[in-house]
C-alpha cells in the first residue's frame, strides 16, 4: 500500500503547519497528540501563546561599584575674617578695641574650618565682657597652631 499524496490528506498538511507553528510559539514538550492531528483554533492559539511553562527570567541588575569619591577640599579657613567679625561685633555692642589690652584674657577659642559655632562662641564671650562694668575695651588676635588650626584670644581691659 502506497501513501496517498499530501493533497489528498489535509490532516498531514495541517500537521506540518502545526509543527512549524508550535516550534515557534510553544515548547515541543507541551505538544500533545491532539495538536499534531488538528490545527489549533484562533482562540487556542492565543491561549497557547499567552501561557508560558518556563519561569519568567528576571534580568539580573548589575551594580556598578561607585566611582571613587574624593572629598572636596576643605575651604581655606580665613582666621582674619573671624577676627574682623569679632572686632566689628565688639564695636557694635559698645566695647572699644585697645591694642594694649594684652594682660587679661580667658581661655582662647579654638578655630578651624570645622568649627561651625565659632561666631556664636565669639559673640557670647564679647557679650559676657560687655555685661561686666569693669571691662570697657578688648583686643582680639589669633595664634596659629599649624594645619589651619588657630587659637583666638580676646583680651580685656
Amino acid at each position: 500500500m502506497t501513501a496517498p499524496p499530501v493533497g489528498e490528506h489535509p490532516e498531514q498538511k495541517l500537521t506540518t503547519n502545526t509543527t512549524i507553528e508550535t516550534i515557534v510559539e510553544i515548547p515541543v514538550e507541551s505538544i500533545n497528540a491532539e495538536t499534531r492531528t488538528k490545527p489549533p483554533t484562533t482562540q487556542e492559539a492565543s491561549t497557547e501563546t499567552v501561557k508560558n511553562d518556563k519561569p519568567t527570567e528576571i534580568p539580573e541588575t548589575v551594580e556598578t561599584p561607585p566611582e571613587s569619591v574624593t572629598e572636596p577640599s576643605k575651604a581655606e579657613f580665613d582666621v582674619n575674617y573671624r577676627i574682623g567679625f569679632a572686632r566689628s561685633y565688639a564695636l557694635q555692642i559698645g566695647l572699644e578695641i585697645d591694642p594694649t589690652a594684652v594682660d587679661c584674657w580667658d581661655n582662647p577659642t579654638t578655630a578651624n574650618a570645622d568649627c561651625i559655632y565659632l561666631e556664636r562662641d565669639l559673640t557670647h564671650r564679647l557679650d559676657r565682657y560687655n555685661c561686666d562694668d569693669d571691662i570697657t575695651a578688648v583686643n582680639i588676635w589669633a595664634e596659629s597652631l599649624g594645619n589651619g588650626n588657630y587659637l583666638i584670644y580676646i583680651a580685656y581691659a
